[in-house]
């Protein structure tokens, strides 16, 4: 009895020790220091472009899956909505597109090794820019000067808004017989329409290439054709005027390389019988120094080059003479009843050292510093446009003369001069109401330079500044 009891014992012995041994193993199994999760990632951060967003997940910025080491990580998930994205390996940043519902997003982004095991996920509640959004956006009133069946359709130059940075632009309308006329042009959409009747609406379909901001900043996209439209209503009290098409006020003409015939072209108005169309190298057009071309019943005319250089630009010394003319279309017989308006056009002779160079006060190269404002009043400027500056304006040129025109009036005040940062000179602009040079300066030879004007107090009336360089020929 004694032996069938010790054996009992052994036996039981041996199978408590071999359950145990059993336990062991699968604790071992199991056991917190065998396992790795994946890491996280170790940042996140966005950007919004177009009904898309960018994610960046590291802290090196954005650099290749390879130079991504986290733990076990192998995988990049990215969740939202009932969405699983799952790319096969770890990324500095993702691209998420097709957000285009204005609402608020929910991401979960985070890492997963190859038994699934996830990190901890990395959060972020945004809501994109979306098509929406870019519908109500729309375009600053822009200046329109009427005629009886045209009008000049201009926006301050450039374009600003805290909504939108504004590129390029074309344009198009249907004129009163059906026609439909399409124009396009750089940062500054300015056309003239034509051809249209006073009290009826005529939309302008406006496509222009944008930038939008979304909370001060820049989207990640530009939009290539963004499209809005301007009702242009021209009113019952509009009077008959010309407006000059072409050659645009930007143009510069070179006698030796333009291509001829050059054209000039101008809205017509109601029973004017005929145009005739002035050359001037001043701009009150004084008899002295005016040529006049009866061009007929028509809209434009188209210059030779002989009728160029023998005629119009004969007495024109590049040198000695600014590099200008001034050009207006009137009507006959009744000129004293309709708006003129005239234009300057930079005049380059190649053939001489010299280049004198005009930058209008609309011209981009301009730098305002403070409050300012274009206007625009047919008689004293030299484009029929000048600028009210409070704070300052500057240019930055390469040359060897420089001359600043301006208004004087017997409202303004002492204008301080200062070129390449030194003060050099206080210009007196109170007196009579003229447009006139205020300032100038000269160098023995070319160089990189800086001119700043600002007024002692209230504001001064920039018009125009003309700088020359050296031209090398070939």
């Amino acid at each position: 009895m004694k032996q069938l009891v010790y054996l009992w014992t052994m036996s039981l012995s041996a199978i408590v020790l071999a359950s145990c041994s059993n336990i062991y193993d699968n604790i071992k199994e199991f056991s917190p220091e065998e396992m790795i999760y994946p890491a996280s990632f170790d940042t996140i951060s966005w950007k919004l472009g177009y009904e898309r967003v960018e994610f960046y997940l590291s802290k090196k910025g954005k650099v290749p899956s390879s130079q991504m080491k986290l733990g076990k990580a192998e995988k990049t998930v990215i969740e939202y909505d009932d969405e699983r994205i799952v790319i096969d390996s770890v990324c500095s940043w993702v691209n998420i597109t097709g957000l285009t519902e204005q609402r608020t997003y929910h991401f979960r982004i985070y890492t997963e090794n190859e038994h699934g095991d996830r990190s901890i996920p990395r959060e972020a509640r945004l809501t994109p820019f979306t098509k929406t959004d870019l519908d109500v956006l729309s375009l600053v009133p822009p200046k329109v000067i009427e005629s009886t069946s045209a009008a000049v359709v201009e926006w301050a130059a450039p374009i600003e808004s805290d909504l939108y940075q504004f590129f390029g632009y074309s344009a198009e309308y249907t004129d009163k017989d059906g026609r439909v006329r399409s124009f396009e042009g750089g940062t500054l959409p300015s056309f003239i329409v034509e051809e249209v009747q006073v009290g009826v609406e005529v939309p302008i379909k406006i496509s222009a290439k944008i930038l939008p901001y979304i909370g001060g900043q820049a989207l990640l996209d530009t939009i290539p054709e963004w499209e809005t439209y301007y009702n242009l209503r021209i009113s019952e009290s509009a009077r008959p005027a010309i407006f000059l098409k072409s050659p645009s006020p930007a143009a510069v003409l070179n006698i030796y390389k333009e291509e001829f015939p050059l054209e000039f072209s101008w809205t017509k108005v109601d029973g004017a019988g005929g145009y005739l169309l002035k050359f001037s190298k001043t701009p009150d057009f004084s008899p002295s120094s005016t040529k006049t071309i009866e061009v007929g019943d028509v809209g434009s005319y188209l210059m030779d080059k002989e009728e160029a250089t023998s005629q119009v630009f004969s007495d024109y010394d590049p040198i000695t003479s600014p590099d200008e003319f001034f050009w207006r279309v009137e009507p006959k017989g009744q000129a004293s009843s309709v708006r003129i308006q005239s234009r300057a056009i930079n005049y380059k002779h190649v053939e001489g050292e010299l280049v004198y160079e005009y930058v209008e006060s609309t011209n981009p190269l301009n730098r305002y510093m403070g409050n300012f404002e274009h206007i625009w009043e047919s008689g004293p400027y030299r484009n029929d446009d000048a600028t009210l500056v409070w704070g300052s304006v500057a240019l930055n040129f390469t040359g060897r003369y420089i001359a600043w025109y301006g208004l004087t009036n017997n409202d303004l005040p002492i204008a301080q001069v200062r070129v390449d940062g030194e003060l050099v000179e206080e210009v007196n602009t109170y007196g009579e109401r003229q447009v006139r040079k205020l300032y100038e300066k000269t160098w023995s030879s070319d160089g990189d330079h800086t001119i700043e004007i600002s007024p002692s107090t209230f504001l001064l009336v920039h018009d125009y500044m003309v700088y020359v360089r050296e031209v090398k020929n070939d």
